[in-house]
């Protein structure tokens, strides 16, 4: 998912990046392989709280539900419809 080209200038957290058409479709493919189940199958809250993951909520209950897995389907959803209209996407942490 990160990659691209380098553009611009750091903005706090890393230079923003420019994912081409092609680079999107990947993604999107990538991601479309992996649902919400299948990503909370695979999480474990521990981890993530013992790396210190942002944001740190991973040893509240529900977590998984009520944060995580929503905000996944909207990337998931974004990737393929950029993907569908052969758009590039610019990625930046602000």
């Amino acid at each position: 998912m990160l990659g691209g080209e380098e553009i611009g200038e750091d903005l706090g957290y890393g230079v923003p990046r420019l994912l081409s058409p092609e680079r999107v479709k990947a993604v999107a493919q990538s991601l479309g392989g992996i649902d919400a189940a299948s990503l909370g199958a695979r999480m474990d809250p521990q981890a993530m709280e013992a790396a210190e993951v942002y944001p740190s909520i991973w040893d509240e209950a529900d977590v998984f539900d009520s944060y995580l897995a929503p905000l996944y389907e909207s990337l998931r959803e974004f990737y393929a419809a950029a993907a569908d209209a052969d758009e590039a996407v610019i990625q930046a942490i602000t």
